[in-house]
């Protein structure tokens, strides 16, 4: 949902994500697998950076990575989180990738 709007709405955008999927998990339209885990924790993760408040990023499919990185570097050039988030999701990044790596196939 994120993906082609404004960056300066981004985490607006994010917030509705995150109540709409937590409606969504909340009635039974969707399971809670991998994708909506996923989603809801990056939403949670930049409502609650955007505010200050800190919270670990869970870690998510590596697919889910890049995009979340991506996300967060625009957010950052933009203003509207602080560089220090940038450091958090790229430690959590390597963490998954070195995770995928090094598991056995």
């Amino acid at each position: 949902m994120i993906e082609g709007i404004p960056v300066k709405a981004v985490i607006r955008a994010a917030e509705a994500e995150q109540r709409m999927v937590e409606d969504d998990l909340e009635h039974h339209r969707a399971l809670p697998d991998e994708e909506a885990v996923s989603v809801l924790g990056f939403c949670h993760f930049l409502s609650a950076s955007a505010h200050g408040v800190p919270v670990a990023l869970p870690a998510s499919p590596i697919e889910h990575c890049a995009f979340y990185r991506n996300v967060v570097q625009q957010l950052v050039e933009a203003g509207e989180l602080p560089f220090a988030v940038k450091d958090q999701i790229d430690r959590t990044f390597s963490r998954v990738l070195f995770r995928a790596l090094t598991a056995p196939s």
